[in-house]
């Protein structure tokens, strides 16, 4: 690759330039130099950027300065702000297709002139703000990157400005009038501009079709082609077009790396990858600047599982103990929702809480980079342990984006704390992280990223009719016949379709060796190949690459077998903490029973605003505790009038509900106290005509305390009620908040319910009836409403809890759902379990016929 000394590239984007400079150097290790000087290879913008920059240094007062993007979205968003005289939902993004549409306008050479501004309301709006920026620019002396191109041939027109006497362009799909506009000036002012073509290789194959399922399909299929090829071919390029890749980047790196380093596991490192992603990732989406964030956020308070995050993070320097307790802590308080005023929250981040609390009302942006700063080191941020070559790289982006931040000065005034850090998470999102190509034989780009490459083999994914020629899709501040007039991007069907021939056309001459793939379905959309390579041949198995690739895909994974052995309760009559949900977990499936009560695996609690349905379900129980304490029998409640009763019940729910929440700590459930007394009275009180209409009976105890022991298994039970009959004989009630209760739970080996019939079991005298008590909005009384025999089922159920106590014993603890997905929906164990995986595997379909 040839290079004068006054000659310099530019290219159509970064990737083109990266690439073009690493085979210059390469060139000059082979020829044996050992120092060479570096071409100038730019991309189009940096170009810009560096001439503007010239023009600086030789005559600063006489040269605008030009804006970055940053500093004219915010100048746009002042501007419409000020201007726009309707409320807008989304005032940034409003903004920045304002500003976007500028672009086309002076790229395109639109003109605001124009009469056909003047049609919609749109329209009219976008030339009044145009109108407006304009104003701004000159009168500060400022300059738009979308104005730079026209500038420059000014100032070489008038001989301000000389350029070197050649001048190379590559990787262009398109040129714009404006760029057109400057080369011809540039030409005109003595230098030569040469186009270099793109790299048009003979094929030594047609280029082929090939339809995959769906869209993961189509990646995971292109990663098994590219492996094959790489294997028979070590030292080849191969490149992998996937239009979008930035909104499927993780999904696309999580099967490259399955299918290309299957061991490597969560260990690969970028550097040790044979293939490379050109996407990047918004930093937002980086743990440690996300972290950040969270901390700068938390003065104006952040959602609960947002701080959880933060304690559970390695990024500060909290002490894992403390963080666990005050996770624990806020949880079981019920906090949604917490912000420095939390108590515990302002201990634990006591030095940025006395950081803030210095910080003035409103400040410059500059001064806020600096006050961030200052924030993040008082919470420890990034913590003590050593940072990661990659996160130390992501660390001085974000010095990067701070002090971009702090550039805003030039156009904003002062701002307020929380606006500060929202414009300063604006700029995070929208600032794109990679890691440098490390020379990777496999490239995975966006379909502009490939302009002027060529490979040794390449795959184009995603040429569907639905995406390929891209919809039209113009702006909607510009004319629509104005940007029809002047064939802008996107401005019109035709115009696709012109624009994706030819890159259609540029992508098959790009590689010896080119597949096209489509996915059939995508989210229920059944999908056609683009029209645009309808034409090309079908992939055949014979194919090199594709039938090692499809068998690939077709075979099942070894899978690994092992022994399960069971791991028995250790022998002696200490009982098993869980009372009789043992036996309910057990029964629903023998590896909850065991996460649950042998390894105390639990879900996290999730708070909730108000009383969550453990506390109500606690409640409910000490207030008819307390109220059949007091009138022990049903003769005694049918003698008292439906006032007298109502004021038992009102007392017994205010002595229920303070000794069921003595050990709350959440003040905002005052509220909820109090519409929960009133709900509960309104409850009770049909419940006690329930009560009055059943056969004569007298309480005999009420959450009384015992233990009990089957099949070696040794559990604390507390039955919610009995009573006792005037035939001597017993019944047990169990109360329940759930609308949806059926006495089938007591049916069968697995016992949905096994509670009542354990109680049954066990106790001393003759039970002639268990029920459940339906205490829930819209239906209480009763379940059966009409007592069933019990005393022929007590064999029965003692065998099936005598086995469910066995299995437990004996550390029985198989992935065994009962009835899957519905057993599963609640359980909050399934990446402990992975029951999808099993599912998912020649097991699933065994379980589900069962």
């Amino acid at each position: 690759m040839e290079f004068s000394t006054d000659e310099i590239v530019i290219t159509g984007n970064s990737r083109l330039s990266r690439i073009l400079l690493k085979k210059f150097d390469t060139e000059q290790v082979q020829a044996g130099r050992q120092v060479w000087e570096s071409p100038p290879i730019l991309p189009w913008e940096a170009w810009l950027r560096q001439l503007w920059g010239q023009g600086v240094l030789s005559d600063p007062a006489a040269t605008p300065v030009l804006l970055n993007r940053s500093q004219e979205l915010n100048l746009w968003e002042q501007i419409i702000g000020t201007q726009s005289r309707m409320m807008l939902l989304d005032a940034r993004a409003t903004a920045m297709t304002a500003m976007r549409a500028w672009s086309i306008l002076h790229q395109w050479n639109l003109s605001l002139a124009d009469p056909a501004f003047k049609d919609l309301p749109d329209t009219q709006a976008f030339s009044l703000w145009a109108q407006e920026l304009d104003n701004q620019l000159r009168r500060r002396n400022w300059l738009t990157m979308a104005q730079v191109a026209a500038a420059l041939g000014e100032r070489i027109e008038s001989g301000q400005l000389r350029l070197t006497k050649r001048i190379s362009m590559a990787g262009f799909d398109e040129i714009a009038p404006s760029v057109q506009n400057l080369l011809n000036q540039i030409q005109q002012s003595g230098s030569s501009i040469s186009i270099r073509p793109f790299s048009v290789l003979s094929n030594t194959e047609k280029p082929c079709l090939t339809p995959c399922e769906d869209p993961q399909q189509e990646v995971r299929q292109a990663a098994f082609w590219a492996r094959e090829y790489l294997e028979k071919y070590p030292d080849s390029q191969i490149g992998i077009i996937i239009p979008g890749l930035s909104s499927i980047r993780s999904m696309t790196e999580r099967i490259f790396d399955e299918v290309l380093h299957p061991a490597a596991g969560f260990s690969i490192q970028e550097s040790s990858r044979v293939f490379h992603l050109s996407a990047g990732i918004p930093l937002t989406e980086l743990p440690v600047i996300s972290v950040a964030l969270l901390i700068l956020q938390l003065p104006s308070g952040l959602l609960f599982n947002d701080f959880s995050r933060l304690l559970r993070c390695p990024y500060l320097n909290l002490s894992p103990e403390d963080s666990v307790i005050l996770d624990d802590q806020l949880r079981k308080q019920g906090m949604t929702a917490v912000d420095l005023q939390t108590k515990g929250v302002q201990e634990t981040f006591s030095s940025f809480t006395e950081e803030w609390l210095n910080l003035p009302a409103s400040a410059p942006p500059g001064e806020w980079s600096g006050f961030f700063l200052k924030l993040l080191k008082a919470a420890g941020w990034p913590g003590n342990r050593p940072l990661s070559s990659r996160e130390y790289q992501i660390t001085d982006r974000w010095k990067e984006v701070l002090s971009e931040f702090s550039r805003l000065d030039l156009v904003r005034n002062e701002m307020k704390y929380q606006d500060a850090v929202k414009q300063l998470e604006f700029l995070a999102s929208t600032t794109i992280f990679g890691v440098q190509d490390a020379d990777a034989p496999i490239q995975v780009m966006d379909m502009l990223e490939a302009s002027g490459s060529s490979f040794d083999a390449l795959w184009v994914a995603g040429l569907h009719d639905r995406a390929w020629p891209q919809p039209a899709q113009s702006n909607p501040f510009l004319p629509l016949a104005l940007q029809r007039q002047h064939q802008t991007p996107q401005s019109s069907a035709e115009r696709e379709l012109h624009y994706a021939k030819r890159i259609t056309q540029r992508l098959l001459d790009s590689a010896p060796l080119v597949i096209c793939s489509y996915p059939l379905h995508q989210q229920d959309e059944e999908l056609r190949a683009s029209p645009l390579i309808q034409h090309l041949q079908w992939m055949d198995e014979k194919r090199e690459g594709n039938s090692a690739a499809s068998s690939l895909l077709q075979a099942a994974p070894e899978k690994e077998l092992f022994e399960d052995p069971e791991v028995a309760l250790p022998g002696g009559k200490d009982s098993q903490p869980g009372g009789t949900a043992v036996l309910k977990d057990q029964a629903a499936c023998p590896f909850r029973a065991f996460a649950t009560h042998r390894l105390n695996a639990r879900e996290m609690e999730v708070p909730e605003t108000g009383l969550t349905l453990r506390e109500r379900g606690t409640i409910i129980h000490e207030v008819m505790s307390r109220f059949w304490r007091r009138l022990k029998t049903q003769d005694q409640l049918n003698q008292l009038s439906d006032q007298q009763v109502q004021n038992i019940l009102k007392e017994s729910i205010d002595q229920g509900m303070d000794h069921a929440l003595r050990h709350s700590a959440n003040g905002s459930l005052i509220r909820h106290r109090e519409l929960e007394k009133k709900r509960l009275l309104v409850l009770l009180e049909k419940w006690m005509k329930a009560e009055r209409a059943r056969d004569p009976f007298t309480v005999v105890s009420t959450e009384e305390k015992t233990t009990v022991g089957i099949g070696g298994l040794f559990l604390h039970v507390q039955a919610d009620r009995v009573d006792r009959f005037s035939d001597g004989s017993f019944g047990i009630v169990d109360y329940k908040t759930s609308k949806y209760l059926n006495v089938s739970s007591w049916d069968g080996d697995r016992l949905d319910e096994p509670q009542l019939p354990l109680y049954a079991v066990q106790h001393e005298g003759p039970v002639s009836t268990i029920q459940f008590g339906q205490l829930a909005a819209g239906k209480t009384g009763f379940v059966p409403e009409k007592p069933q025999p019990v005393q022929d089922r007590i064999e029965e159920w003692r065998s099936a809890l005598t086995h469910l106590a066995e299995q437990f014993v004996a550390g029985k603890a198989t992935v065994d759902p009962k009835k899957y997905p519905k057993t599963c929906e609640l359980c909050g164990l399934q990446p402990f379990c992975r029951i999808d995986e099993i599912v998912n595997g020649e097991t699933g379909e065994e379980m589900l016929d069962g």
